[in-house]
């Protein structure tokens, strides 16, 4: 077993998220809320939402960190996910030990811009690597295009 301070690894779903909050995707960073007890912050968890859910879920991870993220992305969610979003065979696998790389990398798996969803530019700042430069690919490289429909809430 692990500590209770700390999280050894996420398996969260590619996910585009445009119900909630307007955060764009869900996905390993925004996972970690599973781990906030709704008994104290109220379901679904609306607190941390109200007083700013980018702050929350940066706070969340800076307090927790993982240390290996296993992203299924072979279905995914696109659109105006996660309740209403469609089905999207991917047929990928993102590993990686840094969550925010980990995330960037979906989110461009997903077409969508990983810059323009705060709480990872953000993230990119101090909790781990988004540049492009900085993350490590060791299988295939990642398509120029996934044709992923966007949330409403992303698009200009």
């Amino acid at each position: 077993m692990a500590p209770a301070d700390r999280i050894d690894e996420r398996h969260p779903r590619l996910d585009a998220e445009g119900e909630s909050a307007s955060l764009g995707v869900t996905l390993s960073m925004k996972n970690l809320f599973g781990v906030v007890p709704g008994v104290a912050y109220g379901w679904p968890k609306n607190l941390l939402h109200w007083k700013g859910i980018d702050r929350s879920i940066l706070d969340i991870n800076a307090a927790v960190p993982a240390h290996l993220v296993i992203a299924h992305g072979i279905i995914g969610r696109e659109g105006n996910g996660p309740l209403h979003g469609s089905p999207r065979n991917l047929g990928r696998i993102v590993l990686a030990d840094d969550p925010v790389a980990a995330d960037f990398v979906c989110t461009r798996l997903m077409g969508l811009n990983p810059l323009r969803v705060n709480y990872l530019a953000q993230a990119a700042e101090f909790l781990g690597y988004g540049s492009p430069e900085r993350i490590v690919h060791l299988g295939e490289m990642l398509p120029s295009s996934s044709h992923f429909r966007q949330p409403k809430l992303m698009l200009p």
